[in-house]
């Protein structure tokens, strides 16, 4: 009886269990998610979960889902979650955690006397590449013939692309503004009517939005802070343009 009681409180205190008389020491399980980084892919939101500690490999789930071995989970949504990741040796981690899934990154292009131009609407590194060709880190092209297809690779690997169809590639302005550094007023010119004007900035967030319909407007900018801005427009033929504002 005595023997018992010994056993019962080793067993309590320095964590160990008893099987067939053999004695089994349990590690600590030292399991962290360290970072979760939300990205935004061919209009699917996903989330990468990077993991720290504990025995690989490791298993991971969203919310009451089942478990994968993938770290990537997709078609997410800018919401709350539980995030759970499960190691070789059975120790799981859940965090709470509300995910912002960011607004998918639009492409522009200018091409003018065989030089083109791309811009993306959000700050970030990107590559670039035309008609399925090697990747580059500059977004302007020299001596481009003909563009069938660009695409745009940012840093966590997400590509967005677009395909050119050979009327657009004969007029792809679709707004000229001044000045620009600005202050107080802005002056816009459409080559079509414009439809829709959005100002958003420098990480893509939303500032103030102008419906209308011609081709000139002005706009009181006194409103906003010194920065970096984007105007974002739409003409009334749904063509898109970004450009970059400074705001003095």
């Amino acid at each position: 009886m005595m023997k018992a009681l010994r056993i019962f409180f080793c067993f309590m205190v320095c964590g160990m269990s008893f099987a067939n008389s053999n004695v089994i020491l349990m590690e600590a399980c030292d399991l962290k998610i360290e970072e979760i980084i939300p990205m935004h892919c061919n209009e699917e939101g996903r989330i990468e979960i990077q993991v720290s500690g504990g025995e690989k490999p490791y298993l991971y789930k969203i919310d009451e889902g089942a478990f994968s071995k993938s770290n990537v989970i997709s078609n997410l949504t800018s919401n709350d979650y539980d995030i759970t990741v499960r190691d070789a040796n059975g120790c799981e981690v859940t965090i709470f955690t509300h995910i912002e899934i960011p607004e998918s990154i639009i492409v522009t292009y200018e091409l003018e006397d065989g030089t083109l131009t791309i811009d993306v609407d959000q700050i970030g590194a990107y590559e670039y590449r035309i008609n399925d060709e090697d990747w580059k880190h500059s977004s302007i092209f020299e001596d481009v013939v003909e563009v069938n297809k660009i695409t745009v690779r940012a840093s966590n690997g997400c590509e967005t692309s677009k395909t050119v169809l050979n009327e657009e590639m004969t007029n792809t302005e679709v707004f000229k503004f001044y000045p620009n550094p600005a202050k107080d007023d802005l002056f816009l010119l459409g080559t079509k009517k414009l439809k829709h004007i959005d100002i958003l900035d420098a990480c893509g967030k939303h500032i103030v939005s102008h419906d209308l319909n011609k081709r000139a407007m002005k706009l009181s900018i006194s409103d906003l802070k010194s920065g970096i801005y984007l105007i974002k427009v739409i003409d009334e033929n749904d063509r898109k343009q970004v450009k970059k504002l400074i705001v003095n």
